[in-house]
């Protein structure tokens, strides 16, 4: 693959081409991760793009929301890109969902971009490659960058580490959720937004907004009250985040994500050569444990002794 040749096509607004590239960055082929890493130090790095996550429990309406979203900025003259997070199959590794069936304005908007991710096992709500695939999107001449998380709960934080803005989309009736306001995903969160403010949920909407008001810090944004489905409220936050583009310092931030996504990554790859290199040891031990013939306790201590020593 001639590098060169592909980013000029991505930052020419080829689609097929980012689509290749993203493809590249998921790959596990060490051929292919040897690639991505030259690929990677060929990109300008012109820190443009405001990175938005957008997680929250599954049914909330992340992906109508996005659309809805999007579709306002694409609106207002911006390009966006939308990196949705699917869980995968257990037995192929790829995306068993397909959010972009779900997004039907932004799917046929000449201005905007969506890529379905698998998770490729990878915990915390998003895919093992998306903060290099949000440097493809950035590296094409995006102006937002949505990430939609897979919306498993409390522990999808990963989503603060590739992003300027954290957004969490709650349901009318959520009240539980009160007891882990100080822990979590609530307390990562940028922005919280009571969705489906609409119908027969319109009440409880706003009673949930009231009953989080009390508790969610001050210095942070108001709780907002929306209808995804009804496109309420969301002019208002789009222009916010307009707002917030243009003030806050898009480099700092990417330096910073930078630092956090290097010691991440560097460790996946450390434990991957280990274990390709001492896998024999972990192994035999392994098969002692189960045989009933070493205490796991003892078989930590001898692998530590044998690997690391």
């Amino acid at each position: 693959m001639d590098i060169e040749s592909l980013l000029e096509k991505i930052r020419s607004g080829d689609r097929i081409a980012l689509g290749r590239a993203i493809t590249l960055v998921e790959s596990t082929l060490d051929s292919d991760q040897e690639m991505t890493r030259q690929l990677l130090k060929h990109l300008l790095h012109q820190k443009k793009a405001l990175k938005v996550a957008v997680s929250g429990s599954p049914g909330v309406g992340k992906s109508t929301f996005i659309d809805q979203l999007g579709s306002h900025f694409t609106g207002a003259g911006f390009k966006v890109a939308v990196l949705a997070i699917d869980p995968s199959s257990l037995q192929s590794q790829g995306s068993i969902l397909g959010d972009k069936t779900r997004m039907l304005k932004l799917g046929k908007d000449v201005n905007a971009f969506i890529r379905p991710s698998p998770t490729q096992g990878l915990l915390g709500g998003i895919g093992r490659a998306t903060f290099e695939a949000s440097l493809l999107c950035e590296e094409a001449g995006f102006d937002f960058i949505i990430i939609e998380t897979v919306g498993v709960g409390q522990s999808e934080i990963m989503a603060r580490h590739l992003s300027d803005i954290f957004i969490l989309l709650m349901q009318p009736g959520a009240g539980d959720e009160l007891q882990g306001i100080k822990k979590g995903i609530i307390e990562n969160a940028d922005l919280l937004l009571v969705n489906k403010w609409d119908g027969d949920q319109k009440l409880i909407a706003e009673k949930t907004k009231a009953a989080f008001d009390g508790v969610w810090p001050a210095d942070k944004s108001n709780i907002l009250l929306i209808s995804a489905a009804e496109d309420l409220g969301i002019d208002t936050l789009s222009e916010e985040l307009i707002s917030i583009k243009e003030k806050i310092d898009l480099d700092l931030n990417a330096r910073e994500r930078a630092a956090y996504w290097f010691v991440y990554q560097i460790r996946n790859l450390l434990m991957k050569r280990l274990l390709q290199k001492e896998g024999y040891v972990l192994q035999e031990l392994e098969n002692r444990i189960e045989e009933g013939n070493l205490h796991y306790s003892e078989a930590i201590e001898q692998a530590l002794k044998k690997i690391c020593l």
